[in-house]
């Protein structure tokens, strides 16, 4: 289950507010920070048919920064597998 609550920028060290649970146990498998629409949080997040791969869009933050699609494995977020960045 993909989760997005609106982004509260007062809160300090951040605002985890995309989650992603388990909806069999309910644990929470990652948390990310999403400052945009939070409707477009939930569409960020795109898993394969077999959840074996998970796809996580990082829309640009400035500029001169490049938007990313990250790629985790086997429900692992504790680092992206892949990393692909482009200006789209």
């Amino acid at each position: 289950i993909v989760i997005c609550e609106k982004h509260n920028p007062t809160i300090p060290g951040g605002h985890n507010n995309l989650q992603i649970i388990n909806s069999a146990t309910g644990k929470t498998l990652a948390k990310f920070e999403w400052k945009k629409n939070p409707k477009d949080g939930i569409k960020s997040i795109k898993f394969s048919a077999d959840e074996s791969y998970c796809a996580r869009l990082i829309p640009q933050t400035a500029a001169d920064k490049m938007n990313a699609i990250e790629i985790y494995e086997n429900s692992d977020f504790s680092k992206p597998t892949k990393v692909i960045q482009s200006r789209f």
